[in-house]
């Protein structure tokens, strides 16, 4: 994302970062080409997300950046640096943010404090940048002024999914003659595998389909600290002949995709959902970063689950699987409208462009894109 921001002939990018936190999803990437970047020392506890980058305001100074683009919530204490320096220097800031978890539970006094602090921050922020409709749905209710809220939903490089479909289809075929040679349905967990994803619930339901369709496959793509626990409970639900677990597939992922009919996301999660629909898959999703809701339009490219109650996901997934099984002319309809979403309307080229407009809003108060409509829940 960056690479192809700074590629952009109106922007030139430096990205500061600070150093790979263990055993966490702050890890910088092996290959950081095609921009400016500056690493930063860290302060940070093994394990957890918490970090602080002290030095951050100097590198400002010394930069003079005419718009900075600043996570939101996950950059909760080196913000008040950065926020600093923008009051100091009267530059705008970009609060690029999810806007808030739905359906979270905010009952400690610690969250409250954060939260409280978090929407300070914002309100000192000059422009407001959402992963989805939910994240502009907040700004609304934050009173946040119309004109300065922007939306890129979240999505993976669909250029580079596109790309990986038409360069490995014999790749493909291979592997749906070796872990599928009967072609039957297949039903597709991609993700880390660990609790917060709630695989449990996909098993679950798996079960009660498998009873009517005892030809459909589950494969499930991912490594975690739950494989262990997981791979014990297909064997104590007897469903170990029709599951596959694959291990952790990076280069290669797009195979599985290609030889999947639904896609399941039972917990959290949030890109892997554009992954599924550009493959042309119909996605059965619980909330995740809110993309969901601009992505999984329901009965068109999948369903969305709104309660997080165990057994009613449980029920939900296994009626709509056993519903879209059932009945091949409606499934074949919803992967065509999948596919044609990302095509169309929310891909990695509408990403760039709603990120870049927000820079140059920020930047020069001149908006080139239309006000984005929220997508109804």
């Amino acid at each position: 994302m960056f690479a192809k921001l700074n590629s952009d002939p109106k922007l030139e990018v430096t990205v500061l970062h600070g150093s790979s936190v263990p055993d966490t999803k702050l890890i910088n990437g092996d290959k950081l080409d095609g921009f400016d970047h500056i690493e930063h020392f860290t302060i940070k506890r093994k394990g957890h997300t918490w970090v602080f980058h002290p030095f951050i305001f100097f590198s400002l100074v010394r930069l003079k950046p005419d718009a900075i683009l600043s996570e939101g919530g996950s950059n909760f204490l080196s913000n008040f640096l950065i926020l600093t320096y923008a009051i100091l220097f009267r530059k705008p800031v970009i609060w690029w943010t999810l806007g808030e978890l739905q359906n979270e539970k905010q009952s400690s006094r610690m969250r409250k404090l954060y939260l409280f602090l978090i929407t300070a921050q914002e309100k000192l922020s000059s422009v407001y940048l959402g992963y989805s409709s939910v994240a502009l749905a907040y700004f609304q209710r934050m009173g946040y002024q119309r004109s300065n809220c922007f939306r890129a939903v979240n999505c993976v490089d669909t250029n580079k999914v596109f790309q990986d479909i038409a360069n490995r289809q014999s790749e493909a075929e291979a592997l749906g003659n070796q872990i599928n040679p009967e072609r039957n349905a297949v039903i597709l967990f991609v993700g880390a595998l660990t609790k917060g994803k709630k695989i449990d619930r996909l098993l679950f339901a798996f079960k009660k389909i498998l009873e009517a369709n005892p030809s459909v496959k589950l494969v499930i793509v991912g490594d975690g600290t739950d494989r262990g626990r997981l791979e014990e409970q297909v064997q104590q639900l007897g469903v170990e002949h029709a599951t596959h677990f694959a291990g952790s597939v990076i280069s290669g992922v797009s195979d599985y995709f290609e030889n999947a009919d639904i896609f399941v996301l039972p917990g959290l999660g949030g890109l892997a959902v554009s992954e599924a629909l550009a493959h042309g898959i119909p996605v059965i999703c619980s909330r995740g970063d809110g993309c969901e809701v601009d992505l999984v339009r329901n009965g068109q490219t999948g369903y969305r689950i709104e309660s997080d109650d165990d057994q009613i996901v449980i029920d939900f997934v296994a009626a709509r699987l056993e519903e879209l099984l059932g009945d091949p002319q409606t499934l074949d309809m919803m992967k065509k409208a999948s596919f044609d979403l990302i095509k169309n309307e929310h891909n990695v080229e509408t990403y760039m462009a709603n990120i870049i407009d927000s820079i140059e809003f920020a930047a020069t108060g001149k908006r080139r894109l239309p006000l984005p409509q929220i997508q109804a829940k």
